[in-house]
């Protein structure tokens, strides 16, 4: 299998958890006598194989908890759509209960990471339907659906998940609004506004820059090496 071990789903199976291990790091020698040197307990972090032959078992053991933890309790949806350093599309759900009492501090349990070629509405309404599904939540228990509020999910959310989950809600997440606000400001400060523009046109416009990245990356040993991903502002509503 090489050196490395990576999972296109991390939250299927144990298995695919293990083999998300990267050997070259976790028996790396210089990391394990730093970890010796500098981390309580350090030495006892089990090597690629014991942690291979253990991830399996454990897995098994933490969604069992999961599972019994949401029965019967009414949930929030959380989901966000981020990339990794490979530029794949990672999709987050998050679980949240609903507080028994008014004091009562809400607690995000994150069930499920879907690796996708894309994301789109039908695929956002998909992965939450099946993990709803998969952790044994009645859809008419789900009382929110939080998320930013990117066109894909409001039209996830109206045209694949309210008519599931009747009694949810959606709430937006206002982070990237009060950004789109702020970035009316830029006519206000010219100056950093042409600073920033150089700086782009400089490195992220620049094909002989973008591919230099791209060989130092090589260089330094890193698989599936890829240009810098574009500015989130760039992707914002799409």
């Amino acid at each position: 299998m090489g050196d490395y071990f990576y999972s296109s789903d991390l939250s299927t199976d144990g298995e695919s958890a293990s083999r998300a291990l990267e050997r070259r790091q976790v028996d790396n020698s210089k990391l394990r006598t730093f970890l010796q040197a500098h981390v309580r307990n350090g030495g006892s972090v089990s090597g690629s194989d014991a942690l291979r032959r253990r991830l399996p078992e454990l897995f098994e053991k933490h969604e069992a908890n999961f599972i019994a933890m949401f029965q019967g309790t009414t949930v929030s949806v959380i989901i966000d759509e981020t990339i990794d350093d490979r530029s794949k599309s990672v999709v987050n759900v998050l679980f949240v209960q609903s507080a028994r009492t008014g004091n009562a501090a809400l607690q995000p349990v994150l069930v499920e990471v879907k690796f996708v070629d894309e994301v789109n509405s039908t695929v956002i309404g998909r992965i939450v339907t099946r993990t709803l599904t998969r952790y044994g939540v009645e859809f008419e228990d789900v009382s929110g659906f939080v998320s930013d509020n990117a066109t894909y999910m409001v039209k996830s959310f109206k045209e694949c998940i309210k008519p599931l989950c009747e009694g949810a809600v959606h709430i937006t997440c206002v982070a990237h609004t009060v950004n789109i606000v702020g970035s009316t400001l830029q006519a206000s400060f010219p100056l950093v506004d042409k600073f920033v523009a150089c700086m782009k046109k400089a490195f992220c416009l620049s094909s002989r820059k973008r591919a230099f990245y791209k060989s130092h990356l090589e260089e330094c040993g890193v698989q599936y090496a890829k240009a810098p991903p574009a500015p989130v502002q760039s992707k914002w509503n799409s």
